[in-house]
């Protein structure tokens, strides 16, 4: 499945839901790697219920909680996150979340 740009598959494992993504450009800030994740995939998640992702950067996969709401808003406030113009006339920006691996 996508979902703006990002590839991932659905997993269920004793009733909870994953989604394991597929992460093609992880990124070096302040000597940490870094990825983004973009608000609508993290929204979409969370409505969909899943409780884990599991990251594949290159060979490894790495297995993270979905950030919480409480996160997202930490984020916003430290502006930890990049904004892209949107594909569509007319509509906002796309918003994209940075984590540490």
């Amino acid at each position: 499945m996508r979902i703006w740009g990002i590839i991932f598959e659905e997993i269920i494992v004793d009733g909870e839901i994953y989604w394991k993504a597929d992460i093609d450009n992880p990124f070096w800030e302040d000597n940490k790697l870094k990825i983004g994740l973009n608000q609508k995939f993290l929204e979409k998640a969370r409505q969909r219920g899943v409780k884990k992702l599991i990251l594949k950067v290159g060979e490894r996969e790495i297995m993270r909680d979905l950030p919480a709401p409480k996160e997202i808003k930490a984020k916003d406030k430290l502006k930890e996150y990049e904004e892209r113009p949107s594909l569509f006339s007319g509509k906002p920006p796309m918003r994209i979340y940075h984590f540490v691996l």
